[in-house]
C-alpha cells in the first residue's frame, strides 16, 4: 500500500506541498502498456510508468528540479517548440524510475487533492511491480503483469475523464464550490 504519512524526507513540508500543488495542477501520471520495437527489430511487451509536469514557465520546472535533486530523484527534461506563433514553448520534467516515482508519491500524497486517486493507482501498481524478484526481471512480462499494467492504464484514464461539467456547476458567490461526484 502506498505510504500516506506526512514524512517529507529531506525536504520541508512547504516544498512537499508546493510539489503536490504543481503536480495536482500541471502533472500527468501515466502507465503505458504496449509492444514497441526494440533495437533488434522485435516487438516485446513493455510497461512504462511516468510522472510528467509540463509548463511554459521555466522557473517552475527549475524549482521542481531543485526539489527532486534534494530528494535524490532522477529526472529528465523534454523541450517542445511552440507549434503556433501565439503559443509558448513548453518544458517538461519527467520521472520514470519506479523507485523514484514511489519516493515522489510518498512525499506528495498527503497534500494531493485532484490527482490523489491517480497517484494511489500508480503507486500501488509500482509497489506490486517492485515485488517481482530481480532474478525474474521486472522487464520480463508475464500475462499477469501485462493485464495489471493495462488495468492501471485503464483506471488512470477513467479517473482523468471523471471531471464535472464546469459549465453546469452552480457557482453562487462566496460559497464553496460543490458537485455530485
Amino acid at each position: 500500500m502506498c505510504n500516506t504519512s506526512t514524512d517529507t524526507g529531506s525536504i520541508s513540508r512547504e516544498e512537499a506541498a508546493y510539489l503536490a500543488g504543481i503536480i495536482d495542477g500541471e502533472g500527468c501520471f501515466r502507465v503505458n502498456v504496449g509492444k514497441p520495437m526494440n533495437g533488434a527489430g522485435n516487438r516485446t511487451w513493455r510497461v512504462a510508468c511516468r510522472l510528467t509536469v509540463v509548463n511554459t514557465a521555466p522557473e517552475i520546472i527549475r524549482r521542481l528540479s531543485e526539489i527532486y535533486a534534494k530528494l535524490g530523484i532522477r529526472f529528465n527534461y523534454l523541450y517542445e517548440k511552440r507549434e503556433k506563433d501565439h503559443w509558448k514553448d513548453r518544458l517538461s520534467i519527467v520521472v520514470t524510475n519506479d523507485k523514484a516515482l514511489v519516493k515522489v508519491l510518498h512525499v506528495v500524497m498527503p497534500y494531493l487533492t485532484a490527482k490523489r486517486e491517480e497517484a494511489l493507482t500508480l503507486c500501488n501498481f509500482i509497489l506490486w511491480r517492485l515485488t517481482i524478484p530481480k532474478g525474474e526481471g521486472r522487464g520480463a512480462f508475464t500475462d499477469e503483469k501485462v493485464r495489471l499494467g493495462q488495468a492501471a492504464h485503464a483506471r488512470l484514464a477513467e479517473l482523468k475523464s471523471r471531471s464535472p461539467n464546469l459549465q453546469r456547476l452552480p457557482r453562487p458567490a462566496n460559497q464553496v464550490l460543490s458537485w455530485d461526484g
